[in-house]
């Protein structure tokens, strides 16, 4: 076996993973306990990685060869190397010759490494010269960079993760750090079993896993931060929380926003936040006079038509309490993904420029031509990424080239994504995986390599650069994402008669020196902005390494602005003062709910990865929109009743859920499900997109980040007569490719999702809707998809009344188990016939029942309770019935679980629902 130290592909925590692996094949994963990011944690998306690489994911979802369409929804068809990337040469010139150098889009990723990005964005600005170059980023972290810029002077975030442990103050808003960082929440919740006097306070409309973790949860109404934090604003002064002396010598702009905050008052404020005055007054306390108080910030501040209102509005907190550039203190952005932050530094975004720099400035546009050694960048503006689409939608822009990223599935307004697609001349998709949605859309899709097979360098949330490293050979025939855009540089040089040459000097057919080369590049494109790292050879990058490191130093800077001189012209920090703005699209009577969209804790975005491993699914297995319970008795929508969800620019059908933890008029829906996952039908024809065909494309001006976080939506029951459940234990070796047959079927019904499920066995499960049923013809062919041939299975039919019945049992010993089945018309039975099947139970008792319509079984089954810990797969009734009979304190009884049942000891991601449940579940008393 062969270990390689490398680092998780997920979110900007940045986690070190040491890679196991036997010749070809990945074979498992686990934290590296020299990491400073994690010190051996991972959380459960983190420590499955291995099962995401093993050789059956490999050999039916990824993508192994070039393949070319001859036409649009036409099967792909192989090619080599060489043909694919002179018929893409030729193509773009082609569209750049007939239509300018504006006429094609690059939309690349935050999972890309820092050597992938910084070629593109050469290739993009320096040879073709255009600057419409614009990455998924766009999504999620540019109203955290224009902020930071608008107050600090710079995009860095001037924490480090030791500071979660110092700080006595944690002011979480925007984010969910139990499912979104869940490597950091376990750093906060060891920090604050030794130090029981942090406080920490919650700012988010739901009661998530880290609300409930909080002392202090604000439920404030979506989109009311700007409001918040200005009501926080004009406590501090009223009460004298300021620090006037820190304001005066390291500030600029005090004055204006105290006139602005003036109205603010804690009536305005609790009244329009919907929060209580006591609550307001306790959270400002508690973050102006603490020792130190770290904020921690994400989405729920980012994704919004304000997003650099909130940012700013957040850090004008720190400025005016000093609560900066001392441990333990400071406004932190967490990244989502895990280069978002290496992409920022190499300039790979529509308006930035390598090492920081600004595409609006003269000067900075210099330097980067210097630098490249071509005549100029282009200062034309970049389409970033909503306007990228909507300009390919209007027939600007001809030619779309996306890498590493989903478009189809994670762009708000998927109609006007889905037309942009369609429309343009030339798409070509360079991607690992061969099942996203974009792939549908593709001319040309090239394969690239992935997590295990990549090598380079990432930054995480705290500035620190790890090293990414191969552990096996990439399949088939996949390359490198700089590779195949150097390769394309090449052959556009010789195409395009007035291209720069030789910007691409970099030895491809040698991996690692190719980097080495790229990544000193980068490095000396550094050298005197705020991210210096000219002191920092790429060999030093064996341990990771923070900037910025300059010349001379054996370490990079943990904390910035320690000095109270900031990267301003005048070294002076910012106050902004933006006034509070309401949601760009507000509820009314049409659409009267404010629909969230969030993180599950064992997926990860469009699920390209962690969708392809089984167990990821037991925690929340199927789609499902939540509501508050009164919310759902009002409109007489009983648990797991399909709703129709509508905004005004699509809609989706989803099974509703109750939950306490969402407000009155809101609603939840994972960001996770596209319509790769859940599907169906409009009623006239149109394939629905999943959860972001209802989003909007609006935005924040400044950074042009769309608002995911709140779509306007009205919510109606549905009743559908005819229901289908089909589901099946698959061999290993087919289970992906079953999933991906069945996905046409999807767009057959007004509803439908399709979703794997297992551990050690794995299967997949089709569920459907309509209001009359399928043809005999469709449900034997999904019959035959599962592996439920007649000849192997009881079947019962009565297809006057759209009944169907197929059972497929397997002898085991003395024992005949269920394999598969398919219920059709009427599907009640699930409740008992699906735990027969997945808990592998005896089945030979029942004979006639498993096929008769609303059978019911013959005795108590063990009755089926949510997945609460992943790695050893405990049920929350296992968890309950060991709470009820343990007393002592919240500890005692949650150690009780751990010792007993093992949850909470492995990789840690239940262990805040495991705090939930010691808090709610009682004792039960025993007679004597």
């Amino acid at each position: 076996m062969t270990e390689t130290r490398s680092t998780c592909p997920y979110c900007g925590v940045g986690c070190g993973v040491i890679i196991e692996s036997q010749g070809s094949q990945i074979t498992g994963v686990r934290g590296d306990p020299d990491h400073p990011a994690n010190f051996g944690r991972l959380c459960s998306k983190g420590a499955n990685l291995h099962l995401s690489a093993s050789a059956e994911v490999t050999q039916q979802l990824r993508l192994l060869q070039p393949m070319y369409r001859a036409e649009r929804k036409a099967a792909p068809q192989a090619l080599g190397w060489d043909a694919a990337m002179d018929m893409a040469a030729t193509r773009l010139a082609d569209i750049l010759q007939r239509h300018g150098r504006d006429a094609v889009g690059f939309y690349i990723s935050g999972q890309l490494l820092t050597e992938d990005y910084y070629v593109f964005n050469k290739l993009v600005k320096g040879l073709i010269g255009s600057n419409h170059i614009d990455t998924n980023s766009r999504l999620c972290m540019s109203s955290a960079v224009a902020g930071y810029k608008q107050t600090l002077g710079a995009d860095a975030p001037p924490c480090c993760y030791e500071d979660l442990e110092l700080a006595d103050c944690l002011f979480i808003t925007g984010s969910n750090m139990a499912y979104a960082h869940p490597v950091l929440f376990r750093r906060i919740e060891q920090a604050r079993a030794q130090r029981p006097q942090m406080k920490v306070i919650c700012c988010d409309p739901r009661r998530t896993d880290t609300a409930a973790f909080a002392d202090l949860h604000l439920a404030l109404q979506p989109g009311t931060d700007v409001a918040l934090f200005h009501g926080m604003l004009h406590i501090m002064l009223w009460e004298g929380w300021t620090r006037p002396d820190y304001i005066a010598a390291h500030t600029s702009g005090f004055e204006a926003l105290k006139a602005l905050v003036r109205d603010a008052n804690p009536e305005k404020t609790s009244q329009l936040c919907g929060i209580s005055r006591a609550d307001l007054f306790e959270a400002t306390r508690l973050f102006a006079t603490s020792a130190a108080t770290l904020s921690l910030y994400c989405q729920g501040l980012n994704q919004s038509s304000s997003g650099t209102a909130k940012n700013t509005a957040l850090i004008n907190l720190h400025l005016a309490t000093a609560q900066i550039g001392r441990p333990g203190a400071g406004p932190f952005s967490l990244t989502g993904q895990p280069n978002a932050m290496g992409g920022r530094e190499v300039g790979g975004m529509a308006n930035l420029l390598s090492g920081h720099r600004d595409l609006a400035n003269p000067q900075h546009r210099a330097d980067v031509a210097a630098l490249w050694g071509v005549k100029d960048v282009p200062a034309q503006p970049g389409k970033t990424a909503v306007e990228m689409f909507q300009a390919a939608a209007d027939g600007e822009i001809k030619a779309l080239w996306i890498a590493c990223t989903n478009p189809a599935q994670s762009m708000p307004d998927q109609a006007t994504v889905r037309r942009a697609l369609e429309r343009c001349e030339w798409v070509v998709v360079q991607e690992a995986f061969a099942h996203t949605a974009t792939c549908d859309h593709a001319d040309l899709l090239l394969p690239a390599t992935t997590w295990g097979e990549k090598t380079g360098t990432v930054t995480n949330s705290e500035r620190r650069i790890s090293r990414v490293r191969p552990a096996v050979a990439a399949p088939g025939q996949a390359r490198h994402d700089w590779r195949i855009a150097v390769d394309l540089a090449h052959r556009l040089e010789k195409r395009l008669g007035d291209a720069p040459q030789g910007l691409f000097p970099y030895p491809v057919d040698d991996a690692e020196a190719a980097v080495e080369t790229i990544w000193n590049e980068h490095r000396e494109s550094t050298r005197g902005r705020d991210l210096d790292i000219s002191g920092l050879s790429y060999g030093r990058l064996e341990q990771p390494r923070q900037w910025p490191f300059l010349p001379g130093q054996s370490e990079g800077k943990k904390r910035l602005y320690d000095d109270g001189v900031f990267a301003t012209p005048d070294g002076r920090a910012r106050f902004v003062a933006q006034p509070y703005r309401a949601v760009a699209e507000a509820c009314d009577a049409r659409y009267p709910f404010a629909l969230n969209t969030g993180r599950l804790r064992d997926q990860w975005h469009g699920m390209s990865r962690t969708g392809s491993v089984a167990r990821l699914y037991g925690h929340v297995p199927e789609p499902a929109l939540q509501l508050h319970p009164q919310d759902m008795a009002r409109r007489q929508i009983h648990d797991g009743q399909l709703v129709r969800l509508s905004s005004r620019r699509g809609s989706v059908v989803v099974p509703a859920q109750p939950s306490a933890d969402i407000g009155l008029s809101q609603a939840f829906l994972a960001m996770h499900w596209g319509g790769e996952y859940l599907g169906g039908h409009s009623g006239t024809g149109q394939r629905m997109a999943g959860v972001n065909g209802l989003s909007q494309s609006g935005f924040c001006p400044d950074s042009r980040q769309p608002e995911l976080k709140h779509s306007a939506v009205r919510i109606e029951p549905l009743s559908m007569s005819w229901s289908l459940l089909a589901m099946a234990w698959l061999p290993n070796d087919s289970v992906w490719r079953v999933r991906e047959a069945l996905r046409p079927f999807m767009d057959l019904f007004p509803f439908a999702s399709c979703v794997p499920f297992g551990r050690e066995r794995v299967g997949v499960l089709l569920r459907a809707a309509s209001h009359e049923p399928a043809s005999d013809e469709v449900l034997r062919d999904i019959e035959a998809l599962l592996g439920l041939n007649p000849q192997d299975c009881l079947h019962y039919a009565d297809r006057q009344r759209g009944q169907r019945r197929t059972a497929l049992l397997r002898q085991s010993g003395h024992d005949q188990l269920l394999e598969g089945l398919l219920l059709a018309g009427d599907t009640r039975a699930e409740g008992w016939l699906a735990p027969l099947l997945q808990q592998s139970l005896p089945v030979q008792a029942y004979g006639r029942q498993l096929l008769l319509p609303g059978a019911k079984p013959l005795a108590a089954l063990p009755t089926a309770s949510r997945q609460v810990c992943s790695c050893l797969n405990v049920q929350q009734a296992s968890i309950e019935q060991i709470l009820e009979q343990t007393g002592g304190s919240d500890s005692e009884r949650l150690q009780a679980l751990k010792s007993q049942l093992g949850c909470g000891t492995q990789c840690g991601s239940c262990v805040p629902q495991l705090q939930r449940l010691v808090r709610s579940v009682p004792l039960v008393s025993r007679s004597v």
